[in-house]
């Protein structure tokens, strides 16, 4: 029964004095000192403290600051604010001071009677008030949580109401097809032939040049087999996740257990299976609604449901408990889903594509958004439709609108086989748009390779095919890798083929930059050869930077020029022109100097008319005729009549230039 607020605080003080003369109001030991009574409120008899400031008692005021109301089944703690107010607590007394442990050692009962009222209305053994009522809260508490985890568990068990037993045949697949299969054979040293027994057929048989861990095919069964010594030690476990999809009503259910078979006795080995997670789903409102349970051992009253995933120490750190990716159990697919918006999802067929655990909800999900799913693993693209359920903020290479295959895909129908056959994933199919966009002809051997390498840089493999067909690109880096992704120091450059791409676009680069008529496209050692081109290339740089600026000064001129309010718009003519721009004006326009070069940044100089040798401020441009960015000394930000000046330039120079530029 609860206690009636309203009622209680009829009796919230006390309204007695206390003896000056009491000893207790001048031991400075004390902080609280408490006084009780015993009342009927609304029918209810209490237990009722009041704990008053020692200080402020010994100076007159007689308030109590807490005051415990205690029953049989329940309390309450009425506090006294600094600003006048009152608040109810429903902390046990032990956690009143902000959650910290109350201090019993520096409280003292105004007179022996208050502690004999405790002790009597508690009728514990305990012999000190303090821990009397200690222990009657705690009791309380602990039948308050129970009756709250048996409404959480009655609400579980009624939600858990109508689910069947696992099939058998589901654990039949779980264990015989799942589970690995091993040949345990007596191990005799120098026999070719040993007695082996296979736990799959459970047939005895001679096996042949057996090897103790060796893989290998049972030739009762044609099953995959592992090879075990019985003399070296057989006492181990395999372990593994299997799921299954069931319909209940109007809603699934996941329902995903874990198997373990332990060898101790290879004639008789032991297998069990725990459902460990379930999590029912159902589509709603054009959405997956869904709803998880974990099975936590011993935890529970009536049940050992909770409700939610599996709670875990890191995340970061595998959990096989709380693993919810396992092996899908198929043959039933088809009925469960018939009729339903998961029809055509071909989740099966997606599963049985690779038979590696998957996670079934991101799949599920994923349908409902994207429905060509169904297309993509018909099409046998199961890669790519793995990245789009499982890395979806990621694909950039979709067409979402599409509305066939080679839409969806963008490339043309002659394409189609050439990924078929590559089986490709999402950022290979962008390689193979670049390479069609392009006008490369290729097939699946520059895509598997690409792809199997883990090879990332699309725009070094279209710069590379400039000058050569992908069989000798392949080649070549193949041939280059071996030779040098060795371990030639402790910091080797070519770790993977993919590094070793990347340093031959940049020595193609360099013979590009120094205007090689001719020059070696496949050298014997790449590393020589790219640090000869970039020694090379660092000498003659400032050289070749000055001709390429000074060659684009002519249009850049025609292009910006623009003189008004006594300003103007020159280019710079050669590169030491921008290193003293940016040495004049304190900024950083130094380090622009290759990006002039190579057409990535356009650099131009705002002069004052009457001294146009003097900087002034610097513009930036990108080639969509664009300012990123107008600097004068020390970064300063252009003044109001630069900014009219430089509105005046855009709309007669900038803004024609983009027209012509987006008309081309």
């Amino acid at each position: 029964m609860k206690i009636n607020k309203r009622a209680c605080r009829k009796y919230a003080d006390l309204n007695k004095k206390m003896n000056t003369n009491s000893g207790l109001l001048i031991f400075k030991q004390i902080k609280y000192i408490i006084r009780t009574s015993i009342k009927n409120v609304a029918g209810q008899r209490l237990l009722i403290l009041y704990f008053y400031v020692r200080e402020n008692a010994a100076n007159g005021i007689f308030t109590p600051e807490y005051t415990l109301f205690q029953s049989k089944e329940d309390y309450i703690i009425l506090k006294q604010c600094d600003n006048g107010k009152t608040k109810w607590l429903i902390s046990r007394l032990d956690y009143i001071n902000n959650g910290k442990e109350f201090d019993y050692t520096n409280c003292a009962f105004y007179t022996s009677n208050d502690e004999k009222r405790v002790l009597n209305f508690c009728g514990t053994n305990e012999s000190n008030g303090y821990l009397a009522i200690k222990q009657l809260q705690t009791s309380i508490f602990y039948k308050k949580c129970n009756l709250r985890k048996k409404k959480k568990e009655q609400k579980i068990i009624k939600r858990m109401n109508g689910i069947s037993p696992l099939p058998q045949k589901f654990r039949n697949w779980a264990q015989h097809e799942i589970l690995p299969s091993y040949v345990f054979y007596n191990y005799k040293k120098n026999r070719k032939k040993q007695e082996g027994y296979c736990t799959a057929c459970k047939n005895k048989f001679i096996a042949n040049k057996a090897r103790h861990k060796k893989a290998g095919i049972c030739p009762a069964c044609g099953r995959k087999i592992t090879y075990y010594a019985i003399g070296k030690g057989i006492n181990f476990s395999d372990r593994n996740t299997v799921q299954i999809i069931q319909r209940i009503g109007d809603e699934f259910i996941l329902r995903i257990c874990k198997i373990f078979m332990s060898y101790r006795d290879y004639l008789n080995p032991e297998f069990s299976m725990i459902e460990n997670a379930r999590i029912f789903f159902s589509y709603k409102n054009n959405r997956l609604m869904k709803e998880a349970y974990h099975y936590f051992y011993n935890s529970g009253i009536y049940t050992n449901w909770r409700k939610g995933y599996r709670p875990v120490i890191n995340k970061y750190y595998y959990n096989f408990e709380a693993d919810v990716c396992g092996h899908l159990f198929t043959p039933n697919l088809k009925n469960v889903l018939n009729n339903t918006p998961w029809q055509y999802c071909q989740i099966g067929t997606f599963y049985l594509s690779s038979k590696e655990p998957l996670e079934c909800m991101p799949y599920l999900a994923s349908y409902l958004r994207y429905p060509f799913i169904e297309y993509l693993v018909k099409l046998k693209l199961f890669n790519l439709t793995s990245d789009i359920v499982y890395r979806n903020n990621y694909i950039t290479a979709i067409n979402l609108n599409g509305k066939n295959a080679h839409e969806i895909l963008k490339i043309e129908r002659n394409i189609l086989p050439i990924l078929q056959k590559a089986n490709v994933r999402e950022r290979t199919l962008c390689l193979a748009q670049n390479l069609y966009d392009n006008k490369i002809r290729f097939d699946e051997q520059i895509l598997l390779w690409f792809q199997n390498n883990e090879m990332t840089d699309i725009k070094c493999v279209l710069f590379c095919l400039k000058y050569m067909n992908e069989k000798k690109l392949i080649k070549y880096i193949n041939e280059q890798y071996e030779k040098l992704g060795q371990p030639v120091s402790k910091y080797n450059r070519y770790y993977n083929k993919s590094s070793v791409l990347n340093e031959y676009q940049d020595y193609l680069q360099l013979c590009k930059k120094l205007d090689y008529n001719t020059f070696n496209l496949f050298p014997r050692n790449l590393m020589i050869a790219h640090d000869a081109a970039s020694t090379m290339f660092n000498k003659r740089k400032k050289q070749i930077y000055n001709r390429k600026i000074k060659d684009n000064f002519d249009s850049l001129y025609k292009k910006y020029n623009f003189s008004k309010f006594g300003m103007t718009i020159i280019p710079p003519k050669t590169s030491d022109e921008i290193v003293f721009e940016g040495q004049a004006l304190h900024h950083c326009v130094a380090s622009y100097v290759s990006k002039v070069a190579e057409d990535e940044s356009i650099i131009l100089f705002l002069r004052r008319t009457q001294n146009q040798n003097e900087p002034w401020y610097t513009i930036e441009i990108k080639n969509n005729n664009e300012i990123t960015q107008i600097r004068g000394f020390n970064n300063e930000s252009p003044t109001q009549d630069i900014k009219k000046f430089i509105n005046e330039w855009q709309r007669k120079k900038l803004i024609p230039l983009a027209a012509t530029n987006k008309a081309a």
